[in-house]
């Protein structure tokens, strides 16, 4: 039920569809004063919205910093890896499609390369709603063994479908299989790390958060960057706007 209602919510807080609802309460209204002062909302919507200096100013704030591998002195046990960066949609079935949050995957992969971490686990299991049966971990393990991580290095978790479970589930797998930790690196995006970290926290892991997949740029003062809308931003809105309600929902249900 939590999951079904977690893609409702998502749905509904979509900036797109309140600039749609918006639009049509403004086309429908009859008054012509109301009218005017609804689509007058929506034309500021559209402008404070789609303003790339607002939205990276708030990006810069809510994104955890980068952690530069060379603070990773001491080789860690685990990379525990978030599920989130491939493209099931996509109708190439024989290889992994990534989106714009590979890096969460691509990272632990340099990270294992470099010696820093000695095993890889991936938890991500059928994040989709209507359930198509892409268990990302599992389609992710070929991808692992061709980029030279040995398969008794891989570790999978299958079963989750949100980030409380990536934790909960992590845990219940380490547990049973015995495996022995004392130091674990944390993979995903760089605006998902806060709840995700504290997921983990809540857990009893102890974990040094690795961030990937940044959004938020350099601080930059030319003026397009300032005053010029970006309509990708409306997107980057939809991702935080996920966020922050998401964080909410696990602290009122007490999964952080």
């Amino acid at each position: 039920m939590f999951f079904t209602l977690s893609k409702v919510l998502f749905f509904l807080i979509q900036p797109i569809n309140w600039l749609i609802g918006l639009l049509g309460w403004g086309i429908l209204t009859k008054n012509p004063y109301k009218k005017a002062r609804i689509l007058r909302g929506a034309f500021w919507f559209i402008v404070v919205l789609t303003n790339p200096f607002l939205l990276n100013t708030t990006l810069r704030a809510w994104e955890t910093p980068v952690v530069n591998m060379d603070s990773l002195r001491d080789t860690a046990d685990i990379a525990i890896v978030l599920g989130g960066y491939t493209d099931f949609d996509v109708n190439a079935d024989d290889r992994l499609n990534f989106n714009e949050s590979s890096n969460r995957l691509l990272d632990a992969i340099i990270l294992y390369k470099r010696g820093l971490v000695r095993k890889i686990l991936i938890t991500g299991g059928d994040g989709n709603l209507l359930g198509k049966q892409f268990i990302e971990a599992t389609k992710s393990k070929p991808f692992l063994l061709d980029m030279g991580v040995k398969e008794a290095d891989i570790l999978l978790e299958t079963a989750s479908q949100n980030t409380y479970q990536n934790a909960l589930f992590t845990k219940q797998l380490l547990d049973s299989q015995q495996v022995k930790y004392s130091k674990i690196v944390l993979l995903t995006s760089a605006f998902h790390m806060p709840r995700a970290l504290g997921c983990f926290q809540k857990l009893g892991f102890e974990v040094q958060p690795f961030p990937a997949h940044f959004m938020a740029k350099r601080s930059n003062q030319k003026p397009k960057n300032i005053f010029i809308p970006d309509d990708k931003a409306l997107y980057v809105w939809r991702v935080i706007f996920k966020e922050w309600i998401g964080c909410v929902v696990y602290r009122l249900n007490d999964y952080m």
